[in-house]
């Protein structure tokens, strides 16, 4: 019976897993609302996003959002949009965020409005990354 070396390599480390989740909530004046929370483990990730702000209020409203990562509230994007009375506006995230630490990413969002303000809704889809590089 021979017996022959054979070499097994380490199985890959998982690159590319995508967690995603959706929130909403009523936007009001000088308060930021929470949208949608994501609890993540610590990593490094390619974050994307897109809302709507649907407004059913008498007059027209904007909304200002932020999307933060981690325990120091890093600044991952930010969008504003005006919206006229019965209509909607979009919302666009992109960007990246690195959590030594797990962690939560998440949006908020204010109205810039004298009386409750429009419904918000966003969707987080956050995808790991092996290595984030800022170019020049």
């Amino acid at each position: 019976c021979l017996l022959s070396q054979v070499a097994f390599a380490a199985p890959p480390t998982k690159v590319g897993v995508t967690y995603t989740k959706a929130g909403g909530a009523t936007t009001v004046n000088s308060v930021y609302t929470p949208i949608v929370e994501l609890s993540l483990p610590a990593g490094k990730y390619l974050v994307t996003g897109r809302g709507t702000v649907q407004n059913q209020q008498a007059t027209t409203h904007t909304v200002s959002c932020n999307v933060y990562a981690g325990t120091t509230a890093q600044a991952v994007d930010a969008n504003t949009t005006t919206v006229p009375s019965g209509e909607y506006g979009a919302l666009a995230f992109t960007g990246v965020a690195i959590l030594p630490t797990a962690g939560t990413l998440w949006v908020e969002c204010i109205a810039i409005v004298q009386v409750t303000g429009p419904f918000t809704s966003a969707r987080l889809t956050v995808t790991t990354a092996a290595d984030v590089i800022s170019l020049p």
